[in-house]
């Protein structure tokens, strides 16, 4: 997701409310709006909860008499019937497009337009059960970030607030999403600030952090407070640790500039399509493709993440086609290499073809194959390193260069990891991925308009 140097501007909802003759008018207006805030929250935490049960049940229900060895060709039709019953869903039953949905609800918020409609909190729910829950290979929390807005919408309109009040709550509702579906409470209030780019009072920001924090709460309680990807202990890695930092943040920034590329192109191909069903089949086909070579790439695959931080290094290729045909552990880093240049067709396909689902959750599974792969790639020059940590450190490191927010990614994946103990070399990994995207386009934009001058005077 592309940041916006704009900014949205809600109002400073320490100043008295315009509108007095709202149902909570008799409380102050921080209070009401602290109140507002908790109960987006449990209902925003309660909704991505449900969500990723959904998901899970549907995948589950399509998989689990699957084999665990030997060749699944159940793999190639899934995806395309996801994808098109996703598009059939949005063109003919809701006649709306809700993809790319955290986009849009920043779009409609600057617009300053205050009212999503109810079926918002409904319809990506059902739609992203469908794409991912059929092997769509993205992520949930863009659909769960637009059924947040839509409730923060909708209980601030039911509870008498203004415009204003209820555009700010729209946004705080889209962070509780982020919040609830990631377990992360200050990852989702960045989410707000850093990607959607509001600027808030300082008393709005405490309302944010409130329902980014009971939306996280809740979720973790509706999980069985059990953390989406189970990291092993971290270990503690000290100021020597620096350089590989840096090398890592060096590799993470590289691939995040093929990952931004790819995906553009890939948006730019699926939205030429004039015939949308040739859209939904083309985009489905190319999802197959890759489920069926590599079924990691089925759904979020955060329990791929999981099995491999267990001591499997081989995850990421179980129940491959590719991987069976090969048999031989020799050839793990090529084909976990292809699982990473791959992945981001297969998210392009998910997300711009006719799916509904996030930009998110892929870059955190990217920088995992890219985590795992920079670990042998230093343990074949002689630097052995722990799976786990560069796992993380890579998963931040991806995330920040791909959608350009170095803090998010930075507190997502701690909170995600639920360990604060690399605060240093996370942020030296995001820092360094960050900025290796931001030179490294700007350079390619450059020599890009460049050779389009020079070709234009030839011409």
């Amino acid at each position: 997701m592309a940041q916006d140097s704009s900014l949205i501007s809600p109002i400073d909802i320490s100043s008295p409310a315009t509108d007095r003759g709202g149902k909570l008018s008799m409380l102050s207006p921080a209070v009401r709006f602290s109140l507002v805030a908790f109960l987006v929250g449990i209902l925003t935490g309660l909704t991505a909860s449900a969500l990723k049960w959904s998901i899970v049940s549907v995948t589950k229900l399509l998989t689990s008499h699957l084999r665990v060895d030997g060749v699944d060709w159940p793999f190639l039709i899934l995806p395309v019937i996801g994808i098109l019953c996703a598009g059939i869903y949005q063109r003919y039953i809701l006649k709306h497009d809700i993809s790319h949905g955290a986009d849009k609800v920043t779009d409609f918020v600057k617009s300053g337009k205050s009212n999503l409609p109810p079926y918002m909190i409904y319809a990506p729910f059902l739609a992203s059960t469908i794409t991912l829950g059929f092997g769509g290979s993205a992520g949930s929390e863009g659909p769960v970030a637009t059924s947040g807005a839509a409730i923060g919408s909708n209980v601030a309109r039911k509870l008498g607030m203004t415009p204003d009040e209820i555009r700010t709550m729209i946004c705080i509702g889209a962070g509780a999403g982020i919040a609830g579906i990631f377990k992360s409470p200050i990852g989702g209030a960045l989410f707000t600030i850093e990607v959607m780019a509001v600027s808030m009072s300082s008393s709005a920001i405490v309302s944010l952090i409130i329902a980014t924090l009971t939306s996280a709460l809740v979720a973790f309680v509706c999980s069985g407070m059990a953390p989406d990807i189970a990291f092993p202990d971290i270990q503690y890695i000290n100021i020597g640790s620096i350089a590989w930092g840096a090398a890592a943040g060096l590799v993470c920034g590289i691939y995040s500039c093929y990952y931004s590329f790819i995906m553009k192109k890939l948006s730019t191909f699926f939205q030429s399509f004039n015939n949308q069903w040739l859209r939904n089949i083309s985009s489905g086909l190319v999802i197959a493709i890759g489920v069926f070579c590599f079924p990691s790439l089925y759904g979020e695959g955060y329990d791929v993440i999981s099995k491999m931080l267990a001591g499997d290094p081989a995850a990421f290729l179980s129940r491959s086609v590719v991987w069976n045909e090969f048999g031989s552990y020799s050839v793990i880093f090529l084909m976990t290499l292809c699982v990473a240049l791959y992945k981001v067709f297969a998210t392009a396909a998910t997300n711009c073809g006719g799916g509904v689902a996030g930009d998110f959750a892929p870059t955190l599974f990217a920088g995992a194959v890219v985590g795992f792969l920079f670990t042998s790639i230093m343990k074949w020059i002689g630097i052995d390193l722990p799976v786990a940590d560069c796992v993380m450190l890579c998963m931040a490191g991806v995330m920040a260069g791909t959608i350009k927010a170095p803090l998010m990614a930075m507190f997502l994946s701690m909170e995600m990891a639920m360990s604060f103990r690399l605060f240093l070399p996370v942020a030296i990994v995001t820092g360094v991925s960050y900025c290796v995207r931001i030179v490294l386009m700007h350079e390619f934009d450059h020599l890009r308009l460049k050779h389009n001058s020079t070709k234009s005077v030839k011409q």
